[in-house]
């Protein structure tokens, strides 16, 4: 039921705007969605979740009532056909399968457990961003814009559904994909082989991209915000809440798509300045000039607006932001060039020069490229479009932007590494690929976009043979289709046929705690605190007890594993003894210890604080209770 009312309130504002601005489905499917985004984040702000949802909810209502009255008046002269294109029936169909596939899925993703279905479990219990005084949170700067989605597909149930969060995530993806399709309004075949082809080039760098990582995500919103710019036929007033709302969850998704943000503004002024002038000039129909600068300069302020109020929202409850950029400075990148740099700085910047240069594998079959060959090869496909019509220079001036946004994102990757990562992280570069395929992704899209709609890049100047003869077209995308399924094949495969079963395996791996599971019902987050142990571990079943638990709360992060004196290598055992951690218990509040993997090394050091030091159990829950004989804590088995 979840599932049909979010769909009601996305079809409903969708029709609305369709209706409204006269614009195709595709176009307006992602309007729509980003909508209910910056409704919910706005709406947030101030009130609980739950509020925002039912507002949402009522601003569908009135859509809905808007295109039933619209329908009934102007009976007579819609298109039905236009109104409900084929991009309309990819949707649905594409949605079935989505409940379908994504109905029993679980998560299972270490980052999952750490943060994206953490922030969403705390969302949906705390009624708020996931953040708060009693909740499980971690990292609790990231910007909420897809989480907020995702939840909203769950918020509607009177329990918590993890697959309802994937079914609302792979939704946000569709509508972006199927963006596109407004060049194939009336072909259905040109149509579906473009979805296919779209849905199918994140798989070459994400294997899976349906998963709540949002950094490919956010590389497809960054494509799409550059579509919308190229291939607009007029900047009327959707043109602008369309860009707007764009930027705005782009900066919501993640702190790096401030940056990607100020490349789709760029590119979008370079296109406009040079190439577009008289559209832009004559776009908006509005007399009065000081009403059309403001509409046109909402497109810079409410997307900053939006960044600052995310900033001052944490300000005000005290949290960090996700990225501390405050160590960046001048002098320390000056510093890098002479004889004073850390050693560890040196170290990065050789590997992370490495990892860009080296030759990767890519999809299915292993494609090999360099990170530095990509923008090379997307320069030479872009150059061949240039030659299909008269707007050459208007392609290079894209193709331009794309490649130095390209290279100021790598080095800006860079700069993060060296000045907000640990030392260990930074010296691996951590998630290198999956940061760098961001940019990638993103670009990606948009060459493939150009090569298979060369129009759209030589709107009215277009030569004959390419504006009337569809060869070029047909085989273009027999072309693309061959090797899109000869490079992710076998991903596709995994999608369209073992969605189910992959959700199933979720299940199963899962089961492996479900002796956690059975914990989540007998605590009270309000009163009760746990501490977790387990030994010998990276801390795998910690993040799992972490989620499973909330909204109860647990020891810090890596405090699992207690010694007294930890091997030198070990990274992952907290030093300490019987008596420190028995002041620790009782300073911070613990109320319950559970005990998942023990050892014999802990059985000797912190065997005194047990009841009974001969029988101390793993998968058994202790109540911390008090002693008044030594001042220490006595942990009793109650379960």
């Amino acid at each position: 039921m979840n599932f049909i009312i979010s769909l009601f309130i996305i079809l409903s504002i969708t029709f609305a705007i369709q209706l409204r601005f006269k614009r195709t489905f595709a176009e307006a499917i992602s309007v729509s969605i980003f909508t209910i985004i910056m409704t919910l984040y706005l709406v947030t702000l101030f009130l609980p979740l739950t509020y925002s949802a039912y507002f949402t909810l009522g601003i569908a209502a009135i859509a809905f009532l808007y295109c039933i009255f619209y329908i009934i008046i102007n009976w007579s002269t819609i298109n039905f056909k236009i109104f409900f294109p084929y991009s309309f029936l990819y949707f649905l169909v594409c949605c079935v399968f989505i409940n379908f596939s994504f109905n029993n899925r679980l998560a299972t993703g270490w980052d999952e457990f750490s943060h994206w279905m953490l922030v969403i479990k705390n969302m949906y219990f705390f009624k708020n961003f996931g953040v708060g005084e009693y909740t499980t949170t971690m990292f609790t700067g990231y910007p909420p814009a897809t989480g907020l989605f995702e939840c909203f597909f769950t918020i509607f149930s009177p329990y918590f559904v993890e697959g309802n969060t994937y079914k609302g995530l792979n939704i946000l993806l569709l509508s972006l994909l199927i963006s596109p399709l407004k060049d194939n309004k009336l072909n259905f075949k040109t149509g579906l082989l473009s979805l296919f082809v779209f849905l199918s080039i994140p798989m070459l760098f994400y294997t899976p991209y349906t998963s709540l990582y949002v950094d490919c995500i956010l590389g497809i919103m960054f494509a799409r915000l550059v579509y919308i710019s190229i291939s607009e036929e007029k900047y009327d007033l959707f043109f602008v809440y369309n860009f707007t709302v764009s930027s705005s969850t782009l900066i919501l998704t993640k702190a790096s798509g401030a940056g990607l943000y100020a490349f789709g503004i760029i590119i979008l002024f370079f296109d406009i300045v040079f190439f577009n002038r008289q559209k832009f000039i004559l776009g908006l129909t509005m007399r009065n000039k000081p009403v059309k600068i403001c509409v046109w300069s909402s497109i810079f302020i409410i997307p900053l607006l939006t960044k600052q109020s995310w900033k001052l929202y944490l300000k005000y409850n005290n949290l960090n932001e996700a990225w501390n950029t405050t160590n960046i400075t001048l002098s320390g990148i000056f510093e890098l060039f002479t004889e004073n740099a850390p050693q560890y700085r040196i170290v990065t910047i050789q590997t992370f020069i490495d990892a860009f240069f080296n030759i990767n594998e890519f999809g299915d079959i292993g494609f090999k490229c360099s990170y530095f060959l990509f923008p090379i090869i997307f320069t030479v496909i872009m150059i061949v479009i240039g030659s299909m019509g008269q707007n050459k220079k208007r392609i290079i001036c894209l193709n331009l932007n794309l490649c130095i946004s390209y290279f100021i994102y790598t080095l800006s990757l860079l700069i993060l590494y060296l000045f907000t990562y640990t030392e260990y992280e930074a010296q691996n570069i951590a998630s290198f690929a999956r940061y760098m395929n961001t940019i990638t992704v993103g670009y990606m899209i948009i060459v493939i976009i150009c090569l298979m709609n060369p129009h759209i890049i030589h709107r009215d100047t277009m030569n004959s043979k390419f504006l009337v003869n569809t060869t070029y077209q047909r085989w273009t995308y027999i072309t693309i289709l061959i090797v899109t399924l000869f490079l992710t094949g076998i991903e596709i495969k995994e999608h369209l046929f073992y969605s189910a079963a992959n959700a199933k395996q979720t299940q199963q791996t899962r089961s492996y705690y479900n002796h956690i599971s059975e914990l989540s019902g007998i605590f009270d987050y309000k009163t009760d605190r746990i501490y977790y142990i387990e030994q010998e571990s990276h801390g795998g079943g910690y993040w799992n007890a972490r989620y499973t638990l909330t909204p109860v709360s647990i020891n810090p992060n890596f405090s699992w594993a207690l010694a007294n004196e930890p091997a030198e290598e070990d990274l992952w055992t907290k030093k300490s003894t019987a008596e420190e951690w028995s002041d620790n218990l009782k300073s911070n509040n613990y109320t319950y210890v559970y005990l998942d993997v023990i050892n014999d090394q802990f059985r000797n050091e912190f065997g005194t604080l047990f009841s009974d030091p001969l029988n101390i159990s793993d998968k058994t829950v202790y109540k911390v209770e008090s002693n008044d004989k030594n001042n220490l804590v006595t942990l009793v088995p109650i379960y």
